[in-house]
């Protein structure tokens, strides 16, 4: 009940700071989350006993097999567990072996009790080519020898794995990229060959100091290479310990701490590691010994109070060299005189009108005019040209930072080399999770191309596998608060219009302009043709995501194909092509959309023209319509996509065999035997009911079919005669009696003529 009422009063308070709009789009995304169990997610991903042997087949035509060395962390006197043997020995890929052997390419690492799945080094075989070393994801197995507590791991992320081991135990390692590293000594402490390792006589203590082996040993590979590849299926299920010591996690995360800042050390980077104990993490958090200028950008459109409370908090941070640039965009009146109250100085500055001050700790503010049209890129753009800092903060007017040092811990991960960009946690008033990172190639029904994590987490929750909480790298993180190297922001060319560019430069008539739209965004990709998609690829901007758009621009033309044409382009496209076999096809798509809504309107069955002129006049504006609109829609199919001219194909193509349908069952209908039969149930129920019969009128015998056949005398009568019985009727109704409506009527309408008169 208690959790019920605070997402109610979270829900007020959302309601109240975002507006109507905003609420009913954050339920909607609510409303989208999904959710499968572990089980099920098993059942959609395990492997048929077909697939298992189709791999068998396939690693025993491998004329250069990879050899694979397990290594079991185990004590020397211990067995191994029959149930890893058991594992080994069901391996769809049998080149391995658990003693040192000269052929080893790699060496996979496993402890003792480990269950490898059937295709595990399968799939590790397999993606062996460029990787000098493969993690994979994994799982645990319970008491009760169930599968449980999934850990899908992401692809490679530096931060993440200096927080924490999520490689974890079990990985592989080629032996020739050991050698090059001259990392035999790091290995040989694994396997059990240092003299200090085997005089640890504590079991818990002993196998604390091999998972911080590996973990050393990580951290030592990552030194020396890049090529790491993570296989998104689990393949190790590891046993689970409920009973371990609680001095283990306190060893094990402080040696932790104390590795990441020898290889922090070893890296060239300055940085404090401590202990999470909370998320049984480390924490890093690295600074720069000089302050370097920093420059934050607001664009603000007048939302006076907002603004107010967003420089409230950068007020509070304990950096002291900033400064603030507002990019005002077309406000009213007031906010230009709350402008002259936080910067009173006004001066032109070539050519802009500009407001300068100073705020608390001597921190510089001021306010540049954007006269133009709001567009977000043009005005971060035009607020850099103003900007003197060596780092940029682009930050939105509506967020209000919670802590002090922000603009430290940013700068610190900011300054690192091959970092550009780094970005906040952001909640929503209601203590949700708005923003914790962007992930490309995921977001449902929303974006298509991106999604923020975690959104809609609450506040005090750490999400899967404390993800939420954890420093990790990112495809992308929200302009809303960012920070940005100079150097990286002008190589860049700033914040640019890629994709109207790209629409004007490719003439993408039928694509809108994109603006912050989500959707209008997925309308552009949609509408792209494969060479587009390739042009989008070759963009430099876009180098980094070009393996992300080659994929989604597969999956799409899978989607969009129909036959030899994609239902994105336009007929008259393919008609340019010069190609016979498209042009023929394309054609074929207006001239069947005439035909198939021609024989459609064919097979209606026409009203008989009653009356008049009236009549007739209607009747030949609808044949003239029947005419027209299947050439139109002919037409149209030349211009507008592929896919709309096969929609209206289909559709008249159903309506056609439906009308056929419903044309075959009335030519055997008899509408008197239909009438007889309803009258004869009609008559049974009177008589149930001891009511007499009723006889049938001529008018409920008359067939359908002579229906439109009605007399002509019976619709249109002479107009004297109609004119002389109103007549007749007027005069009558002068001597209507007393106290009726029709006397009532004749007093009304004697007082309006004695008042005409007047």
């Amino acid at each position: 009940m208690k959790d019920i009422v605070s997402k109610v009063i979270r829900g007020f308070h959302f309601l109240r700071c975002y507006g109507v709009k905003d609420f009913f789009i954050r339920l909607r995304e609510k409303g989208e989350e999904q959710g499968i169990t572990y089980d099920e997610w098993k059942k959609l991903h395990s492997l048929t006993e077909k697939q298992l042997q189709e791999q068998k087949k396939a690693a025993e035509s491998w004329t250069d097999k990879p050899f694979f060395r397990i290594v079991i962390g185990k004590e020397p006197e211990e067995e191994i567990s029959p149930a890893t043997l058991n594992s080994l020995k069901n391996q769809t890929y049998d080149h391995w072996s658990i003693e040192e052997n000269k052929r080893a390419a790699m060496i996979l690492f496993l402890n003792n009790g480990d269950v490898l799945a059937e295709q595990a080094l399968y799939r590790i075989a397999c993606s062996s080519d460029e990787k000098d070393l493969i993690y994979y994801d994994d799982d645990k197995v319970t008491d009760v020898k169930e599968e449980a507590v999934p850990f899908f791991k992401p692809d490679y992320n530096l931060d993440l794995l200096r927080t924490e081991n999520y490689f974890g135990t079990s990985f592989v390692v080629k032996c020739e990229f050991i050698e090059k590293a001259g990392l035999q000594e790091k290995l040989c402490n694994i396997t059990g060959k240092n003299r200090i390792y085997e005089e640890i006589q504590n079991r818990t203590q002993k196998a604390a100091e091999r998972e911080i082996q590996l973990y050393e040993f990580i951290l030592c590979c990552i030194e020396h290479t890049e090529r790491i590849g993570h296989i998104s299926d689990i393949l190790v299920h590891h046993m689970e310990n409920k009973n371990m010591d609680p001095i283990y996690w306190d060893y094990y995360l402080q040696r932790q701490c104390e590795l990441v800042e020898q290889h922090l050390q070893r890296m060239g980077e300055k940085a404090k590691v401590t202990v999470e104990n909370q998320l049984q993490a480390c924490s890093v958090q690295y600074y720069v010994t000089e302050h370097e200028r920093v420059s934050i950008i607001i664009p603000n459109k007048d939302e006076i109070e907002v603004l107010q409370k967003c420089l409230d908090g950068i007020k509070k941070t304990n950096y002291d060299n900033c400064e603030i640039i507002i990019v005002e965009n077309n406000s009213c009146k007031d906010t230009f005189s709350f402008y002259r109250r936080i910067a009173p100085g006004e001066e032109k500055v070539h050519g802009v009108q500009t407001f300068q001050g100073k705020l608390s700790h001597n921190m510089d503010i001021k306010v540049v005019v954007w006269e133009n049209e709001f567009n977000y890129s043009k005005l971060n753009n035009f607020g850099v040209q103003f900007a003197t800092g060596k780092y940029y903060i682009f930050l939105n007017n509506d967020v209000e930072m919670i802590g002090t040092d922000w603009i430290l811990r940013l700068s610190g991960d900011c300054h690192r080399n091959k970092v550009g960009v780094t970005g906040v946690k952001l909640y929503y008033p209601d203590d949700t999770v708005q923003h914790a990172g962007i992930v490309i190639g995921i977001g449902g029904s929303k974006r298509g191309i991106a999604a923020n994590m975690f959104q809609g987490l609450p506040r005090e929750e750490h999400g899967y596998q404390n993800r939420a909480s954890l420093q990790a790298d990112y495809s992308a993180v929200t302009a809303a608060c960012m920070m940005v190297k100079k150097d990286v922001f002008d190589a860049v060319d700033g914040f640019t219009d890629i994709i109207n560019n790209f629409i004007a430069d490719n003439k993408m008539t039928r694509v809108r302009q994109v603006t912050d739209n989500a959707d209008s965004i997925v309308d552009f990709l949609y509408a792209l043709s494969p060479s587009q998609w390739k042009s989008l690829q070759d963009i430099s901007q876009f180098s980094g995501f070009s393996d992300q758009i080659s994929k989604t621009a597969s999956e799409i033309q899978k989607m969009q194909t129909f036959g030899v044409l994609n239902i994105a382009d336009q007929p008259l496209s393919y008609i340019k092509t010069g190609s016979l076999i498209l042009i023929i096809a394309a054609l074929a798509i207006p001239v069947l959309s005439w035909a198939t809504q021609m024989l459609n309107l064919k097979l209606m069955p026409q009203a008989a023209t009653q009356g008049g002129g009236e009549n007739n006049a209607m009747a030949s504006s609808m044949k003239t319509m029947n005419t027209v609109m299947p050439l139109m829609s002919a037409f149209f199919c030349f211009t507008f996509p592929v896919g709309l001219g096969i929609y209206w194909i289909a559709s008249a193509v159903v309506r056609s065999i439906q009308q056929l349908l419903i044309n075959r069952h009335l030519n055997k209908m008899n509408i008197d035997d239909l009438v007889n039969e309803n009258m004869k149930k009609m008559e049974a129920k009177r008589a149930k009911e001891g009511l007499p019969p009723q006889k049938i009128t001529n008018q409920a015998h008359q067939s359908v079919k002579n229906i439109n056949k009605i007399d002509k005398g019976m619709s249109g009568s002479d107009e004297a005669n109609r004119a002389k019985k109103v007549e007749e009727a007027y005069q009558n109704a002068a001597h209507a009696k007393e106290g009726s409506i029709t006397a009532k009527a004749n007093m009304v309408k004697a007082f309006d003529e004695k008042n005409k008169k007047k």
